[in-house]
């Protein structure tokens, strides 16, 4: 009979539970590893070469990194892939993006050979579980899921998603693993997790908290990831329906594993519906009769505030004040009863007006839910649950670079983020970079409520044609164009009004490698803005022009 043949993408997770599967029933075909879904996204690394290491494995995964090898590996193996095991342990330390927009996995090789600290000038580290990251993960983990598919596609693909141990099997808590927690991981890596089951279209094995321990006998060490055997026998019977062999002690009780069985876990993608659940199952939500019936949903740095001022003028729209706070970001506040009076009453004072309308650029801003604010709700799902069905939604969007800059020194100059902090490493509950993922906005809106219900302005045309920019908003609500000459004047943005500021902004502006970065980091973004308002957008992608516009203390 032939065997299972196995190609291995991830980490000692995956290797350690291969390790205990049949030899007689499996084979090893190829294993990857040290390869962020990231390098495995975009093109090799030229501007540096790989350190060098003393262990042969250790070289060759460092260097398969440098070359981004796993776009390779994966049509050289598909012939012989039955089975194709994946893990994210290997993500854990985040990556760098240099200049050229190529990317190196900061591996511990990276870390231990000292090779991080002679990566060219410019070269953007993105933190695991940053926003930035996240974000930029997801494209990654996204193609490598289609590369899969394409050239393996009779293959079961599993991902093996157990979190890391908080105990070792001795009752001892395990050890940090460069300063962080089983704890502090286990959230993050659900995250990413759920959207790697989805990109890869996955089986999911996974265990509970409670039910993985690591081992101080492990053969690399003990670390949170570094499991008891018992712990990898119950993967290889979740994989396989039959135990596993055991390899660290007698094999008193070994038994033959079969061939894979592809079994639906129930895993944390299930965590992601229970709100939803929740909401089905809740009365249904009343109405704000006399509320809004429009909004203007943001996007920050992008206009929505001159959109507002300017859709205020018109002497038969009404902008609701932001006194009472982005109230349809939660629903316990609409549901309270002093908070939804006081939030109505604010459009009962507006008068006979016919359009009624406030604006946020919280609204557009979709969150990750418990990876990064659990306070943070869907607001999507409660403009469809409170405002009338044909409502409309304006969305205004900037190139997501110059937005991003525009957002930093925003809050710099608020004091919301030091000063000299990177950009990189800003607060992600901040949304400097992570409002500019405009595709993900948009289609989490687009499936909630309607994409007929959004309507997409741009600020370019704010700031080349403001009469029009404001015209084409009025029409979008069903209002009449504005009177000849009205908004016939320049953008001002409200950032930097002192002097202090200015100097601030001008004297330590980002760099061109850090503006190309930021560039390869909203690719796909500005792609899909570019597919969905049908216009060229060539200043979204000039680095020059954009490092020009960034030096500019006034933008």
């Amino acid at each position: 009979m032939s065997k299972n043949r196995v190609f291995i993408y991830g980490s000692c997770v995956s290797r350690d539970t291969f390790e205990h599967l049949d030899p007689e029933q499996f084979e090893l075909v190829q294993y990857v590893a040290r390869q962020s879904a990231l390098s495995a996204y975009t093109r090799p690394v030229s501007l540096v070469e790989p350190p060098a290491m003393e262990s042969p494995f250790q070289q060759r995964m460092v260097a398969g990194d440098y070359a981004s090898s796993l776009q390779t590996q994966i049509p050289e193996a598909a012939p012989q892939t039955d089975l194709v095991l994946v893990d994210l342990v290997d993500e854990r330390l985040g990556a760098y993006v240099l200049p050229d927009g190529s990317v190196v996995t900061r591996s511990t090789e990276l870390v231990q050979s000292g090779a991080e600290q002679h990566l060219p000038a410019g070269s953007q580290h993105l933190p695991f579980g940053s926003d930035q990251h996240f974000q930029y993960w997801s494209q990654g983990i996204a193609a490598v899921g289609e590369l899969i598919r394409h050239h393996m596609p009779r293959a079961a693909v599993v991902l093996i998603d157990l979190p890391w141990a908080e105990r070792s099997e001795t009752g001892i808590a395990t050890p940090d693993s460069f300063g962080v927690t089983a704890a502090e991981a286990n959230p993050v890596f659900r995250a990413y997790a759920q959207v790697a089951a989805q990109a890869l279209e996955a089986e999911v094995i996974s265990l509970r908290p409670e039910e993985v321990v690591s081992s101080p006998d492990h053969p690399w060490g003990e670390a949170p990831f570094h499991y008891a055997e018992d712990v990898y026998l119950r993967v290889v019977k979740e994989l396989t329906g039959s135990p596993g062999r055991p390899v660290w002690r007698p094999a008193a009780t070994a038994q033959p594993t079969g061939s894979v069985q592809r079994q639906s876990a129930q895993t944390s993608a299930s965590t992601t519906d229970a709100p939803a659940r929740r909401a089905a199952g809740s009365s249904r939500p009343q109405k704000l009769e006399g509320g809004p019936n429009f909004l203007v949903l943001g996007a920050q740095r992008a206009g929505s505030t001159w959109l507002e001022q300017h859709l205020g003028a018109q002497p038969d729209i009404f902008m609701a004040p932001m006194s009472q706070g982005p109230v349809l970001s939660g629903r316990k506040r609409i549901e309270n009863p002093k908070t939804r009076a006081a939030y109505l009453k604010l459009f009962a004072d507006a008068g006979p007006h016919r359009w009624r309308g406030q604006r946020s650029f919280l609204y557009f801003w979709t969150s990750e839910g418990d990876r990064f604010d659990p306070r943070r709700e869907d607001a999507a799902a409660i403009v469809r649950d409170y405002l009338p069905g044909d409502a409309p939604l304006l969305v205004s969007l900037r190139d997501p670079v110059s937005r991003a800059i525009s957002a930093y020194w925003h809050a710099v100059v608020l004091g919301k983020v030091a000063a000299g902090t990177s950009i990189f490493e800003a607060a992600t509950t901040r949304g400097i970079l992570g409002i500019g993922a405009y595709q993900r906005h948009y289609r989490h809106w687009a499936s909630t409520v309607g994409a007929d219900r959004l309507h997409v302005l741009l600020h370019d045309d704010l700031v080349s044609a403001p009469r029009t920019f404001l015209a084409r908003a009025l029409d979008a609500i069903g209002a009449p164009a504005p009177p000849p000459g009205a908004s016939d004047k320049a953008l001002t943005t409200p950032v930097n009004r002192n002097a202090t500021a200015v100097a601030m902004r001008a004297a330590s502006p980002l760099s061109v490698a850090e503006i190309r970065v930021l560039v390869e980091l909203y690719r796909s973004d500005i792609d899909f803005v570019r597919e969905l308002t049908g216009r060229d957008l060539p200043g979204w992608t000039d680095v020059d022009l954009l490092a020009h516009a960034a030096a500019d203390p006034k933008r």
